[in-house]
């Protein structure tokens, strides 16, 4: 089912707060140097890599589940390349994208 976009704002509030209370300040440093994870978190099948408040979610969530994979994908994504995720959990990433305006006094395009 999808969220609200409240709800999503009221999960990720809570999440950090979790990360808090348990002395993880995950904006610092929102990655682990682990051999088996190098890097930012990254669409394991386009290298993408997240944006927004997503690589903190993600890395918030793989340290709550002990995962040391950064690569992430849709579950359509991973059967394409003969995945398995089977006893898997699903989350959720929230989409951004940057927004172009026209300025009103000059009519040339400029970032939201």
């Amino acid at each position: 089912m999808a969220k609200s976009q409240g709800e999503i704002r009221t999960a990720i509030n809570d999440k950090i707060v979790q990360a808090l209370e348990k002395g993880i300040l995950p904006w610092i440093k929102p990655w682990r140097n682990d051999p088996n994870c190098m890097g930012q978190h990254h669409n394991g099948v386009t290298d993408r890599p997240y944006r927004g408040v997503n690589p903190i979610m993600l890395e918030l969530i793989s340290m709550e589940n002990g995962w040391v994979s950064n690569k992430w994908g849709t579950m359509r994504q991973w059967a394409q390349l003969k995945g398995s995720i089977k006893g898997q959990k699903g989350t959720w990433v929230v989409f951004n994208k940057p927004i172009m305006t026209t300025d009103d006094k000059t009519g040339k395009e400029k970032w939201a």
